[in-house]
């Protein structure tokens, strides 16, 4: 787990490379951005108003489009050939969406990428609360990696603070804390919070190299089994039984004592690789707690990577 700093409740800042690095870090892995950093910012998208769509002006303006997504999400990992047309028609006001001129920006983007080496800002990270996350934490949504902790416990707490009443997440050390030393090693993770007030709680299960989910509905007693693989593990349903009646001790809650039940959700997306079961957790419980229908599958997950690539640099879910 990486190093966590403290930050005030709802400080999100991204940080750029350092007064040592500067404008020089830009320029020594983006080289063909040197004359361009230079410009004034009336100069912003390089060309006199009035000026139409063409081969120059294109390329002026979708370089900076590349330079602005750099400096905002450290990498081009998030952008998508779509992204840049749709800009690019908002620009020029033209349709770039024509299958000869959408092929001619995708040239262009893998000409800037294999000019500027990886893509990467050196030293951009983004700091929310205790959360920092580095270019390795945000690489992991890139393709087909593994997410890890960092990751999935920042994005789980912007899930949480969207509504902040209603939902508690579980940070992803919790179960196995829980499953490896019983309730006296988790006691304290909820000494300021009282769960039983809340409408959902979520618990991300990581086991071996596969992460779940188990949601808790507090109003109606239900415990649910999440997992994209489709698996039954009984066994997370029922230490999270345990725990909630001895929360409920501890709390002096003893309505919540008794009554629970234990179900396995099977109609949801389901994985059809071994890489984006993190993903398909940390969506799922996006939807749990915006009350959202679960209309996503495994060929919604390279777009869903790229929104939340940029929902933890923005550090606010897109509702």
């Amino acid at each position: 787990m990486g190093s966590f700093r403290p930050r005030s409740e709802h400080n999100c800042t991204l940080a750029k490379p350092t007064k040592n690095e500067g404008r020089g870090a830009y320029v020594a892995n983006f080289p063909c951005l040197a004359n361009h950093l230079d410009r004034p910012p009336r100069w912003r998208w390089g060309f006199p108003q009035g000026h139409k769509a063409g081969g120059k002006w294109t390329r002026v303006c979708l370089l900076r489009i590349l330079d602005e997504s750099l400096q905002k999400y450290g990498s081009l990992i998030p952008i998508h050939a779509d992204d840049v047309v749709e800009k690019l028609q908002d620009i020029f006001n033209d349709n770039f969406s024509q299958p000869h001129r959408k092929a001619v920006v995708q040239h262009l983007i893998q000409s800037y990428q294999r000019s500027s080496g990886t893509a990467m800002v050196r030293g951009f990270r983004v700091n929310y609360k205790r959360h920092v996350l580095t270019m390795d934490d945000l690489s992991t949504l890139y393709g087909q990696n593994w997410l890890n902790d960092q990751v999935m416990n920042m994005y789980g707490d912007l899930v949480m603070d969207s509504v902040p009443e209603k939902v508690h997440f579980f940070n992803s050390f919790f179960y196995d804390k829980l499953r490896t030393k019983g309730y006296d090693g988790v006691k304290r993770w909820t000494k300021n919070v009282d769960i039983f007030q809340k409408d959902l709680l979520l618990i991300p299960i990581h086991l071996e190299v596969h992460w779940s989910l188990v949601s808790v509905d507090i109003p109606r007693r239900a415990i649910t089994y999440f997992d994209s693989q489709r698996t039954l593990n009984r066994r997370c349903p029922k230490h999270i039984a345990k725990y909630l009646q001895a929360e409920a001790v501890k709390k002096d809650q003893r309505d919540f004592l008794t009554g629970w039940k234990g179900y396995f959700k099977m109609n949801v997306g389901r994985q059809n690789n071994d890489s984006d079961c993190g993903a398909f957790v940390l969506q799922y419980c996006k939807t749990l707690a915006l009350g959202q229908p679960f209309s996503f599958g495994q060929q919604d997950m390279p777009k869903l990577r790229r929104l939340m690539y940029k929902e933890l640099c923005h550090c606010k879910l897109s509702l």
